[in-house]
């Protein structure tokens, strides 16, 4: 008999105890989106990752480079759909649908609000 294991699922990282939560300024999902794309751009290598390394944790941006290339690179990836959710104040999931070329992949992102602005802290991609 095979013994039962439980699975665990990752999740996403907080922001460290020592870092203040303030208030994050409201942006509109349009600015999650340009965020959105510049991901997707570098998962493709149409753009140099090191745009976005200020607006992401560490953690984030590993998995960025990481990732870089898993989108191809014949043709620039294009954002199709865009959604967002709220789960608590200060915090934003964005789920995207890109089309690269003739595929299309998911992307999923995480925002926390650190320091009056908007820092990745999450990144996902199918």
């Amino acid at each position: 008999m095979i013994p039962h294991t439980s699975l665990t699922h990752a999740q996403p990282p907080r922001p460290h105890p020592a870092i203040v939560v303030s208030s994050p300024p409201s942006a509109p999902l349009s600015h999650f989106g340009q965020l959105a794309q510049a991901v997707a751009e570098t998962l493709a290598t149409r753009r140099d990752p090191r745009q976005l390394h200020p607006l992401m944790t560490p953690a984030a941006f590993e998995c960025l480079q990481d990732n870089i290339g898993v989108y191809g690179w014949r043709t620039t990836p294009r954002l199709r759909r865009l959604r967002s959710l709220s789960p608590r104040p200060g915090a934003l999931e964005v789920c995207a649908v890109v089309q690269c070329g003739g595929r299309v992949r998911a992307l999923a992102l995480r925002f926390e609000g650190v320091e009056r602005a908007w820092l990745c802290c999450y990144l996902r991609t199918a």
